[in-house]
């Protein structure tokens, strides 16, 4: 059973980050004003498949590279646990 004590602290790291992240928004929102030129992109990961979308091909660009940063991090903590155990398999006959 995992620890109760560690879901709490992710989860409450998970909600100061976003707190963080709309604090700066808002921060740089109200130092700018609306008559900046901005561009706005994202990234949808639906299983390892992302579905990219940006208003200008450097933003484009730079989502891509997190996509596929974001994609080889999650295979590599989803792979590796499973790949210390075939080896440990491997090893004992």
């Amino acid at each position: 059973m995992p620890d109760a004590g560690l879901a709490t602290l992710l989860y409450l790291a998970g909600f100061l980050m976003v707190l963080f992240g709309a604090i700066l928004l808002i921060m740089n929102f109200l130092r700018r004003g609306v008559e900046g030129r901005g561009s706005v992109g994202g990234v949808i990961l639906i299983g390892p498949f992302p579905i990219i979308f940006g208003s200008g091909s450097r933003l484009t660009r730079l989502l891509m590279v997190i996509s596929i940063l974001l994609m080889v991090g999650v295979l590599l903590i989803v792979l590796l646990p499973n790949l210390a155990s075939l080896a440990e398999g491997f090893q004992a006959t």
